[in-house]
């Protein structure tokens, strides 16, 4: 008796992995520009004496509010111009950016450092502890940000680093908030419960096994932060609250041009765009690594 061929069926290829590793790939694409822009700005703060053509501090009046190269007036010298004191625009540009990024950044580590500090021993003790922070977030957030960075700085003057301290006590709030609710919910997780049980003491409890799972979401929210803190920097410099003449940020040269506005108006486009640029690709980045991070939306 011949046996019988049974013709074997090719298999379907798995649609729904290769759609998941699509997503995934987008998702890490979504960040390669943010990531881009911003290593090119951090080179270009980096390595601003090289770049700039001009002194930053240096003054020609004869020059005084000359128009870009490519207008009619411009001097070929200064490619985005002068300001009222004859200063190269480019060159103010590059040196800002060794400001107000370096800033932005202590002041979101600092701001993390303390916030998931809190936020930890908060959400893990709860109790009395939890009380004492809940109140001292909420009396921070009571407070107008900008009033407090008067009063603070007023008393202590224009300081680097008070500049830093107070732009972190706008920050740690955010991250104690969403720490201590993140401490809640892994706190009652089988495996932290499991640890528990096996005498595993609460310093191991607390950075063995429920810290490690909050970081990706903290380094996505210091991602975002970073974007709001470089805001507050250039309001608090344009208020001549933060860094002072002849250090150069970017919201100290909008304030300084805010008079010549009508009459030049390169003093103030092109230090506003290099803070547009600057934040939206932070935020892009910050969104991208949200999605990549993510548990929630990575499951979608």
């Amino acid at each position: 008796m011949t046996p019988r061929v049974v013709p074997i069926k090719p298999c379907a290829p798995d649609v729904s992995s290769e759609k998941t590793t699509f997503r995934v790939r987008r998702r890490h694409l979504k960040i390669v520009l943010p990531i881009a822009v911003l290593c090119a700005v951090v080179a270009v703060a980096v390595f601003a004496p090289a770049l700039a053509p001009f002194d930053p501090t240096s003054q020609h009046l004869s020059l005084r509010l000359r128009p870009p190269s490519w207008i009619k007036g411009g001097d070929p010298r200064f490619l985005l111009g002068t300001d009222h004191l004859g200063r190269d625009i480019l060159s103010r540009l590059y040196y800002g950016a060794r400001v107000s990024l370096p800033i932005a950044l202590a002041a979101t580590t600092t701001g993390a450092l303390i916030g998931i500090t809190l936020g930890l021993l908060s959400g893990y003790f709860r109790g009395v502890v939890d009380s004492i922070v809940t109140k001292l977030i909420d009396i921070q957030l009571s407070f107008p940000f900008i009033l407090f960075a008067i009063a603070v700085i007023a008393i202590s003057g224009p300081k680097l680093y008070m500049l830093v301290l107070v732009l972190a006590a706008r920050s740690w709030t955010t991250f104690a908030r969403v720490v201590r609710g993140e401490t809640f919910v892994i706190g009652g997780n089988d495996y932290v419960v499991a640890a528990r049980a096996l005498g595993a003491s609460q310093p191991r409890v607390i950075f063995r096994h429920i810290l490690p799972n909050i970081l990706p979401l903290a380094v996505v929210i210091g991602t975002l932060d970073i974007g709001a803190l470089i805001i507050l920097e250039s309001t608090l410099s344009f208020l001549g609250l933060g860094v002072q003449p002849p250090t150069v940020s970017w919201g100290r040269e909008l304030s300084e041009a805010r008079q010549y506005i009508q009459l030049a108006w390169w003093t103030t486009t092109f230090p506003g765009l290099a803070l547009l640029v600057v934040v939206l690709f932070v935020n892009l980045l910050g969104d991208g690594l949200r999605d990549i991070l993510d548990p929630r939306l990575r499951a979608r």
